[in-house]
């Protein structure tokens, strides 16, 4: 597939885990640590899918939400995936403007959120057999 990726995220050992089980499957991965990074990059390139870490060293979570309309201004064609390890704000965002919200709680929930990823992106832009293939590489992990 020919997918763009904008990771926004801050901790680099999560960063690392997303990027190797992704990378097969997308053709670009750019990657922001913190909110002045994700604007310069959204301004810069076109992204068909986002995902946004709720906590960054520049923009707390609340903060980060209320970002999320411009976001998806700047990017209007772009799924845009929040993920956090406070499930108290999966409301507040997909009442900004978020597709969809990826929880962060542990290492053993790490599956459950990727999987949720290529759902996103399937349903945007793969064929029903790239679908399938996705979720099948995911479910053999």
């Amino acid at each position: 597939m020919h997918l763009r990726l904008l990771l926004v995220e801050d901790d680099e050992i999560f960063e690392r885990f997303v990027r190797a089980i992704l990378e097969e499957d997308i053709s670009q991965i750019h990657h922001a640590r913190d909110m002045a990074e994700t604007r310069k990059e959204i301004s810069m390139h076109s992204f068909d899918v986002i995902v946004l870490d709720l906590g960054l060293p520049d923009s707390k979570r609340p903060q980060t939400v209320a970002e999320i309309p411009a976001i998806k201004q700047a990017q209007p064609d772009a799924v845009l995936l929040v993920a956090s390890a406070f499930p108290d704000y999966k409301e507040p965002a997909m009442a900004a403007g978020a597709d969809g919200f990826l929880p962060k709680e542990s290492t053993a929930k790490h599956r459950a959120m990727i999987t949720s990823i290529y759902a996103h992106l399937a349903k945007k832009k793969a064929t029903p057999e790239e679908s399938g293939r996705l979720l099948q590489n995911v479910a053999e992990g």
